[in-house]
């Protein structure tokens, strides 16, 4: 898997599947440390939402992580973001229920296949350098991201019509979010920062 483009948007996409939707192309902007963008598409009573962040910026490094401090780091990034509540709010008045989310990275990848290694290594008592058949390495890791999809079920969706993004405020080297709003009645571009987290349409 190629961890260097969006995993999750032709999925949430498909799950959607609603006419409008269809021939929609998603205008995914280089990497830039700094700069994270956010989708959300809402149709009928669903709201899908996608997040791509640099790693740099989650984390602090873009390389496999290396010591148990890197590791540690990974992992609390990982259960800050499977907080929606940490990344997203949307109007109360929408009634918005969260159905699913998922936080994937290759930086969480490969944290996880060294844990899983390192414990095979124990149990065979191998004396060789394990050599990892994970295909993430340091050079693909130029430009990691973290990238997040959450799922909603909305009783009101007429009621969004703004978002807040408290995730500004969680990490403070993310200066800007570009966020683009996907409704049946039409598209918005918007640009949040940490001074100002609430966009409107």
């Amino acid at each position: 898997m190629n961890w260097h483009h969006p995993l999750f948007l032709c999925t949430v996409i498909a799950a959607a599947s609603p006419a409008w939707l269809h021939g929609f192309e998603r205008d995914h902007h280089a990497h830039t440390h700094g700069e994270g963008e956010m989708t959300l598409i809402v149709e009928q009573e669903t709201a899908l939402v996608h997040v791509i962040l640099p790693a740099i910026n989650v984390v602090g490094f873009e390389h496999a992580p290396r010591s148990a401090e890197h590791k540690r780091a990974v992992k609390q990034a990982q259960q800050l973001l499977s907080r929606v509540d940490n990344v997203i709010a949307l109007p109360a008045q929408a009634n918005c229920q969260i159905v699913s989310h998922q936080v994937k990275s290759a930086l969480i990848a490969d944290s996880d296949h060294e844990a899983h290694a390192a414990h095979a290594h124990h149990d065979d008592h191998a004396h060789q350098p394990h050599q990892s058949e994970h295909p993430y390495n340091d050079e693909a890791a130029t430009h990691a991201d973290f990238e997040l999809a959450y799922r909603f079920r909305c009783a009101q969706p007429a009621a969004l019509t703004a978002l807040a993004v408290p995730l500004l405020q969680h990490m403070k080297s993310l200066e800007e979010l570009r966020v683009q709003v996907i409704r049946p009645t039409g598209q918005s571009l918007h640009h949040v920062n940490s001074t100002d987290t609430t966009i409107e349409w």
